[in-house]
């Protein structure tokens, strides 16, 4: 099993069984803090997003995950999603860690009850660009910027 500290600068990222997610880095925050987050790009009918959003918010509760936002840009019947998924603030006597190979399989079981597909459809046309939609949310001035 994998496990990945969010908080931790030059460790190296444990094995990751699932090429759809990918770990990004966030640009300056509140006090110069930056945060590392999962990011999932995916695409599925608009009738089927708000119930797939709520089947991820009740994964990252079940995986201690605690900040859930995503972006998105809905088109025609469909929409593509920009996922993002962390924690807040990392202190050195409360550090939080994320199995990534267990988060990565759960999200893959929802392929199984939604016609979702990683990637985005149509090139940049219909990127995520739009405001940052949270689903749960904390220490939110170091997460997000507000401009």
């Amino acid at each position: 099993m994998s496990t990945k500290t969010f908080h931790s600068e030059g460790e190296k990222f444990e094995s990751n069984e699932h090429r759809f997610l990918q770990i990004v880095g966030s640009d300056f925050k509140k006090n110069n803090a930056e945060n590392l987050s999962i990011r999932i790009d995916c695409n599925l009918p608009l009738a089927d997003k708000n119930f797939f959003i709520n089947d991820l918010k009740s994964i990252c509760r079940e995986e201690s995950i605690n900040v859930f936002y995503y972006k998105n840009h809905d088109f025609n019947s469909h929409c593509n999603l920009m996922l993002f998924f962390t924690n807040g603030r990392q202190r050195t006597d409360s550090i939080q860690t994320v199995n990534l190979n267990t988060f990565g399989s759960k999200v893959r079981q929802l392929t199984q009850k939604y016609p979702v597909y990683f990637g985005h459809l149509e090139g940049l046309k219909y990127y995520p660009q739009n405001v940052s939609h949270i689903e749960l949310m904390v220490d939110e001035e170091y997460i997000l910027n507000k401009k």
